[in-house]
């Protein structure tokens, strides 16, 4: 209900005050401005709105039951992706990634997610629930991903901030959650 509440109320309210404050700042590309913030509400504000929803829904363990699905795939996609590279997967955006790592990185995570209600506190989803969530998140962190790089790219830069040096930046290391 609070989740609703902020995604009805506060997103149209920041976004409206985006529109108000843009009329004084005087500047030369105002659409810009507005596209690039409220880019970062829906990048930003809505999944973290949505991550505390989650959060008093579902607990604690279940938000980092879902960042553990997102670090075995990229891992797993990087491991499978170093050994077995071939065919690039998105070439223009992410040069590195392959079909292979993230095909096998896929059936990794999925295969350890089906054994995910084995863990105490992580048993309030099924096995099949579990394998279903792993494959969203799959989906969602790649695609994720893809759209952070392409941001990037837009803006050529390398890093989207440098509190977490030679890991991309912040960002880089919650697009696969926010998507």
């Amino acid at each position: 209900r609070d989740s609703a509440l902020a995604l009805n109320v506060l997103v149209p309210l920041v976004v409206f005050i985006f529109f108000i404050t843009e009329l004084y700042s005087k500047s030369d590309k105002p659409f810009e401005n507005l596209g690039w913030k409220t880019v970062a509400v829906f990048w930003i504000l809505v999944p973290i709105i949505l991550t505390a929803n989650i959060y008093f829904k579902q607990g604690s363990w279940f938000i980092l039951a879902m960042f553990f699905a997102i670090w075995m795939y990229d891992s797993f996609c990087y491991i499978w992706g170093s050994l077995l590279c071939k065919r690039k997967l998105f070439e223009r955006i992410s040069p590195k990634k392959t079909w292979e790592g993230s095909i096998l990185g896929a059936i990794t995570t999925l295969a350890a997610y089906y054994f995910a209600n084995k863990i105490p506190y992580l048993q309030m989803l099924s096995s099949v629930e579990w394998v279903i969530l792993a494959l969203v998140i799959i989906v969602t962190a790649t695609y994720g991903d893809l759209v952070e790089s392409l941001l990037k790219r837009n803006l050529g830069i390398k890093d989207s901030g440098s509190i977490m040096p030679g890991h991309g930046g912040s960002l880089d290391r919650m697009d696969s959650f926010y998507l």
